[in-house]
């Protein structure tokens, strides 16, 4: 009797066969990393059980929190998308999954912004979504290193608290300096990105630069309308989340 489960059931297969997948490229890339830096067994046994079972927990604890905050963002800037919180966790999921065999604040916000772009959302409002989620991350980030700074400083640490105060004090300032100067100007690659592009074979250079650049300029559109807007239960719910 067919009871109309086939769909479901094949969906759910093709899941689970995307997600073997996924844990398989994973662990090769975390025995590429143990081999390089040469883990041994006996330093991951070192940490115990009871804290590789709680730092699991901490991180499936990060993926619903994120899984919550993407929806947030997404429905705040782009409400004709409407996207329930288990897609929103199954996204963040791929997404945590490219950061892991990709450069981190890369790779995974491409994997949202193409996800974004795909389901009909402008590049630059996309942009924008798969920014926020950085941009939040780098705040409480920062914060949370200066004070862990100013404690190692007061403790005489002077090394370790300086060099991760400046770390930290970089990084936030690198990010206000790029939204600000979005906010004020259009922003477009540096020409001479384009000209070190141009150096790929065929046109793959110029494609790969009109659409980053493109995707700039309609970011920067994007942040001049938005930024200013009265979105505090927004900034609130999403420093709750990142927390």
């Amino acid at each position: 009797i067919n009871l109309g489960f086939s769909p479901c059931l094949e969906g759910l297969k093709g899941l689970l066969r995307k997600a073997l997948i996924g844990v398989l490229v994973s662990l090769i890339v975390l025995l590429l990393i143990t081999v390089f830096f040469g883990i041994r067994l006996s330093d991951v046994s070192a940490v115990g059980l009871n804290a590789f079972l709680f730092s699991c927990l901490l991180s499936v604890g990060s993926l619903l929190a994120r899984g919550a905050r993407f929806p947030i963002i997404l429905r705040r800037y782009h409400g004709g998308l409407r996207v329930g919180f288990f897609k929103a966790l199954l996204v963040r999921l791929g997404s945590e999954f490219i950061a892991l065999v990709s450069f981190a604040y890369v790779g995974d916000e491409v994997f949202r912004l193409g996800w974004l772009t795909r389901k009909g959302v402008d590049s630059g409002y996309a942009a924008w979504i798969a920014y926020m989620e950085i941009f939040f991350d780098v705040l409480i980030g920062t914060a949370l290193s200066l004070i862990s700074a100013a404690f190692l400083l007061v403790h005489g640490a002077m090394l370790i608290g300086g060099a991760t105060a400046a770390i930290a004090g970089v990084t936030l300032v690198l990010h206000l300096v790029f939204l600000t100067y979005s906010v004020k100007h259009v922003f477009h690659l540096p020409s001479i990105v384009h000209r070190l592009l141009k150096y790929l074979p065929g046109s793959l250079g110029e494609r790969i630069y009109k659409a980053v650049d493109e995707t700039l300029t309609e970011f920067s559109i994007v942040a001049q309308s938005v930024v200013g807007e009265r979105n505090l239960g927004l900034i609130l719910a999403n420093i709750l989340l990142t927390l």
